[in-house]
């Protein structure tokens, strides 16, 4: 019988997270000092998320936890405050992580008990002036934290207090090599999962059958949970942004939208594709769609360092009219649709989001308001869609109810971009892969 349940951490791993410490020091000035907490577990019958920024720095997933990084002359210090091991903890919700295990595992110079937390950040604090610090559930950590601060004097000693959110953007924003392989394997899983749901679907199935499915074959190729919660819409649901409800039954005539994305070693993949439950693309439906597909493929293509969000939302919104226009669909000319914003009644989101940790990863689109410039390690998601409403009176009626989103992940590299979701998405695919169904 195993001794121990828990998996230790590959040496990739542990030598990923030192390096992050190192790119931590290199946003902090002389005598600050940065502060990031895993919180506190909601409940003992699991679906807590403990704290990413924490899981990022130190690959921890315990509750009660603080990483300390001490930024001053005569030296930086990474030091970890942790509970030691609890067997009353491990009973009920598996196995901790020793001080001792902690010490070569998780790269960081020092590891304390995290009874030590106040009186060590006590002492710490006398030689701040800067202290970056994120709000955190974890009421023991910032009452401690709090009577530090006190009892070092300072606040008193005109101590600054600033939020983490920037730096710890700036640093997951990009991606180093062991997170890339992690965002890789996610983004296969999630790949598979959603080839399989062209496989499975039938008329006359329940949208939670084809979530089952879906799920189930994210799990059975090593996927460790879900990204998020599963959007699986049949028909006029696929215009319902984050329809979630799932209980519907799927029509011969509908076409299916499927938004979902594995989770692997803490990281997510996220994609959307959108196929006929027959098999076969309706004539309006197949017009929608390959001008979805259009957009998005020549959005993806230009992806590179130094392109932005916003950049690519405009090419995508004018591209979308002008098609929209020339197939007869829009009432309006595309500059008139573009001008007034008319298209956000059947665009109404943005292109993509970065991806990481988080389906929608830390990190603004803006920098000193103006666009944030992607740069090599960048992951992003691609994802135009169109979505015209049953009650719209504007779109020509045999168009009415019709979604469709393609969405794929999008590595940025040091020259382009590479994909990192390999699915089905050209029509002809599509209707092949369902034909040998």
């Amino acid at each position: 019988m195993k001794d121990e349940i828990r998996q230790p951490r590959s040496a990739a791993e542990t030598q990923s997270i030192k390096k992050r410490h190192g790119r931590v020091f290199g946003f902090l000035e002389p005598a600050s000092i940065l502060i990031v907490t895993s919180g506190q577990q909601a409940s003992s019958y699991g679906g807590a998320r403990h704290c990413q920024n924490m899981a990022y720095l130190s690959g921890l997933l315990e509750p009660g936890a603080a990483a300390v990084f001490v930024a001053h002359s005569s030296g930086n210090r990474s030091i970890l405050f942790k509970r030691e091991r609890d067997r009353s903890y491990e009973l009920w919700n598996g196995p901790m992580l020793s001080i001792a295990d902690s010490r070569h595992e998780l790269g960081f110079d020092q590891v304390f008990d995290a009874t030590e937390y106040e009186s060590e950040m006590t002492k710490l604090l006398r030689e701040c002036t800067v202290l970056y610090f994120e709000s955190s559930s974890d009421v023991a950590l910032t009452a401690a934290l709090n009577r530090a601060i006190d009892a070092s004097r300072a606040r008193r000693n005109a101590m600054e207090i600033r939020e983490t959110r920037r730096i710890m953007a700036d640093l997951r924003l990009v991606k180093d090599d062991f997170e890339i392989a992690c965002m890789e394997r996610a983004c296969e899983i999630t790949a598979m999962g959603h080839t399989v749901g062209m496989q499975k679907v039938r008329p006359g199935m329940q949208e939670y059958e084809l979530q089952a499915e879906i799920e189930y074959a994210f799990k059975s190729r090593g996927a460790e949970s879900l990204g998020y919660t599963s959007i699986v819409a049949a028909g006029a649901n696929g215009c319902c942004l984050h329809y979630t409800m799932n209980n519907c039954p799927i029509s011969e005539n509908d076409l299916v939208l499927v938004d979902a994305g594995a989770q692997f070693r803490g990281y997510t993949g996220d994609v959307t594709r959108t196929f006929p439950a027959s098999g076969k693309f309706s004539r309006e439906q197949a017009i929608v769609y390959d001008i979805v597909l259009d957009v998005q493929e020549q959005c993806v293509a230009r992806v590179r360092p130094g392109e932005s969000h916003w950049n690519l939302q405009n090419f995508a919104v004018k591209s979308m009219c002008e098609r929209l226009h020339a197939a007869g669909i829009l009432d309006r000319s595309p500059q008139e649709c573009v001008e007034s914003e008319d298209y956000k009644r059947f665009y109404g989101h943005s292109l993509g989001h970065w991806l990481g940790r988080d389906v929608h990863d830390l990190g603004p689109s803006t920098e000193n308001g103006r666009p944030r410039l992607f740069q090599s390690g960048n992951i992003i998601t691609i994802e135009p869609g169109l979505y015209f409403q049953r009650y719209d009176e504007r779109i020509p009626a045999a168009f009415r109810g019709i979604a469709v989103r393609i969405e794929d992940d999008v590595l940025v590299t040091e020259v382009g971009q590479r994909t990192l979701t390999d699915c089905a998405k050209k029509r002809s695919d599509i209707e092949t892969l369902m034909a040998g169904r």
